[in-house]
């Protein structure tokens, strides 16, 4: 079976294809919201100054039957500089790929041999958080050898289909009460309550809980998403259109102010926890904890299927045993010195330095008697 492959360099000519885009990765198998016409279309408006659009939808006569969602530009890999070809999203999406229908998997091969045969000055194709099992990277092997592919994150995942009462049992005793004990403390700051705000509402929410997430502990510890304010033009484009993502807003109010709140999106089914913050001076009352703790509540009992708290480990997610789902960095590497400089750093000799670090670290001591 033969495809054609089209390249689509511009925003209006993708948004032109979305409904065939979004109804092509919903019936792949693979779907998700970073992959959403929304999504990419919100990212690229805020972050594509300086990059060129090329993204590679493959046909089957005038059927879209697969796509890659790339972009090119000046980029880092472990501080060299270079030109590269990277996923629409990077940076902010925790789960990408290309969505291809069952039985056309023949038209990933087509979109690596062009991204093969026309590099369009790019150095290396570095694809980030894509599915461990991406049938893409396995084509792309087959098709360009220079593929290398490496673990890149975990994003844990809570089946929410046996419902609230057997989650909730399933937790450890200590944690249980903690979550339960938590509402006294909220006693003693005075009135509060817990909101949650859906659909066009959360965009009305947003500057507050960008300046929540400024003011926390993630500014010291170099995580703000928000301290990027192509990321707040990002979020608030993308909240002003969702498209099939439905925004759901969870937030503890003290005296009428927000002092903690967690932003995530239902895309179905699936709730996905993305971005949560609180305010400092609040931690006896774990109110960021508390706040993820009763939207996995609220989400059970609302009947979606299941929690994805993307990536980043925690104690709090751990909490609840979840599914561990791994993601994959796939990089592909050109012709010239310097890819093959880089491959053999990274791919060859760094792995070897780290067994050899990890072989020569001394053993942990034994208790004391």
């Amino acid at each position: 079976m033969s495809h054609e492959i089209r390249e689509i360099e511009n925003l209006d000519d993708f948004l032109a294809l979305a409904p065939a885009w979004d109804a092509c990765l919903a019936a792949s198998g693979r779907d998700s919201m970073f992959l959403t016409s929304a999504w990419l279309a919100a990212w690229w408006r805020a972050h594509g100054r300086g990059r060129s659009l090329r993204v590679l939808a493959a046909f089957s006569g005038e059927r879209l039957v697969a796509g890659a969602p790339l972009c090119s530009g000046p980029g880092r890999y472990y501080g060299v500089p270079l030109r590269e070809t990277c996923f629409v999203g990077d940076g902010t999406s925790d789960r990408q790929g290309f969505p291809v229908l069952p039985g056309h998997e023949a038209a990933l091969d087509a979109i690596w041999r062009r991204l093969r045969g026309e590099p369009r000055g790019s150095a290396i194709v570095r694809l980030e958080e894509m599915r461990a099992d991406e049938p893409a990277v396995a084509r792309g092997r087959a098709v360009w050898p220079a593929l290398e592919s490496e673990h890149a994150s975990w994003l844990p995942y809570l089946d929410l289909t046996p419902g609230w009462a057997a989650i909730e049992a399933g937790l450890p005793r200590k944690y249980r009460s903690e979550m339960r004990t938590r509402t006294k403390v909220f006693d003693a700051w005075g009135d509060w309550s817990f909101r949650q705000f859906r659909g066009s509402d959360v965009l009305a929410h947003l500057d507050e809980t960008a300046a929540i997430e400024r003011a926390s502990h993630k500014t010291a510890e170099g995580r703000t998403f928000y301290g990027d304010p192509r990321n707040l033009d990002f979020m608030r484009r993308l909240l002003a259109e969702p498209g099939p993502l439905a925004p759901l807003l969870s937030v503890l109010e003290v005296r009428g102010a927000a002092v903690a709140y967690l932003l995530g999106f239902v895309h179905d089914g699936v709730y996905h926890a993305y971005n949560t913050a609180h305010l400092p001076g609040f931690e006896k009352g774990s109110p960021g904890k508390w706040v993820m703790h009763r939207t996995v509540q609220a989400c059970a009992e609302d009947g979606l299927r299941g929690f994805d708290f993307l990536r980043g480990a925690s104690y709090m997610k751990s909490r609840f045993r979840p599914e561990e789902r791994p993601n994959a960095r796939a990089v592909a590497f050109g012709r010239g010195p310097v890819p093959a400089l880089l491959r053999l750093a990274v791919f060859r000799v760094r792995p070897r330095l780290l067994r050899y670090r990890k072989a020569s670290a001394p053993a942990p001591a034994a208790d004391a008697e």
